[in-house]
């Protein structure tokens, strides 16, 4: 009995920070790295940022991965790593500058549209040439439109926006896996909790 009683403490012990971190897992999953770029998509979504000057996702490749279960029968879960290549936006096209101007009027604004696109060049070097998310489904060749979300002089994030309700299933998706993970963590605590009390 004495032998039983000190494996359920230790158990306990042991149990305890496996429940602990298996509650803890939904929201540090968004709060302390966001992979899916659940929360950055969401706000984007609903209309947050801009979408001036901002890059165009030129192709979408994505991989499968497949957790539990390999087989299709089995219980397991697939989601998808996706990279969106980016390409830098557009420019506008613009008329002559000496146009309707005096030479020193069309100086003036040559140098002005000149200096404009350095400074596009120059902040268009620090974009990146590509982003990730994973996604529930396959979004192989659906190109998304994507939102600036940082400030003048922050570093680059933005937010990917894909049409047909697809950040609604990936919420879903989400709250399948958490409720996962909180049944698992709970469970645990409560083997912890009656370990303890034998």
């Amino acid at each position: 009995m004495i032998v039983r009683g000190s494996l359920r403490r230790i158990l306990a012990v042991l149990l305890l920070p496996v429940g602990l971190v298996c509650l803890a897992f939904p929201a540090a999953q968004l709060v302390l790295k966001d992979e899916a770029g659940l929360i950055d998509d969401t706000r984007a979504w609903f209309g947050a940022g801009t979408a001036e000057g901002v890059p165009t996702v030129s192709q979408v490749s994505c991989l499968s991965q497949r957790y539990g279960s390999s087989s299709q029968r089995g219980i397991g879960l697939s989601e998808w790593q996706c990279v969106l290549d980016l390409a830098a936006a557009a420019k506008p096209a613009e008329d002559d500058p000496f146009a309707g101007r005096s030479y020193d009027e069309g100086m003036k604004e040559y140098n002005r549209r000149l200096m404009a696109q350095l400074d596009g060049l120059r902040r268009g070097a620090s974009l990146p040439s590509r982003l990730e998310r994973v996604l529930p489904s396959d979004r192989s060749g659906d190109l998304p439109v994507l939102r600036r979300l940082s400030a003048e002089g922050e570093p680059p994030r933005f937010g990917a926006v894909w049409g047909g309700g697809e950040i609604l299933w990936r919420w879903l998706a989400w709250l399948l896996v958490s409720s996962v993970f909180l049944a698992f963590g709970a469970a645990c605590l409560f083997a912890a909790w009656m370990g303890r009390r034998g």
